[in-house]
Order: structure tokens, then sequence, then C-alpha cells
């Protein structure tokens, strides 16, 4: 990765060193490695969000994390909960 965009994206030094030796290790650029790192840390965040919405609309219903068992069994067997 060139000094210049290192420089303005304000990656400190050690980071980036660390980054190249991931890239030379997976054989890819370090532009690769700090794109895969971006889209994980994206989809992270966008899969927590959907938690996050999950688990509050489970507490609007009344649910807690001991019903999960129960309502996977009765929709396997295709009853209602």
């Amino acid at each position: 990765m060139s000094g210049r965009a290192s420089r303005d994206l304000g990656i400190p030094d050690g980071l980036l060193r660390q980054v190249e030796a991931i890239a030379e290790a997976d054989g890819v650029s370090a532009g690769d490695v700090i794109r895969t790192a971006l889209e994980r840390l994206i989809a992270t965040r966008k899969l927590r969000k959907f938690e996050a919405l999950g688990r509050a609309h489970a507490t609007r219903l009344g649910l807690t994390d001991e019903d999960v068992p129960r309502l996977i069994e009765e929709t396997r067997k295709g009853r209602p909960h």
C-alpha cells in the first residue's frame, strides 16, 4: 500500500506493517487485506443490529432464550406457537 494512501486513511505505521505481513503471507495485496477486514466489520455490525432488533421483538412478545428450543420444535412439527 502506498505511503500516501496509508496516511490519507490514518493507518499507523505499526498497523500497516502488520497488514503488509498478512498480505505477504496470504499472497494478496495490503488493499485486499484491508478491504476484507472492512467487509467483515460491516457484516458484523449489520448482524449485531439485526440481532438487537430480534431481541427487542422477542422481548415485546415476552419470549426468552428458554423459549427457543420449544419454538423450534413447534415450528418443525408445524404447530402454532
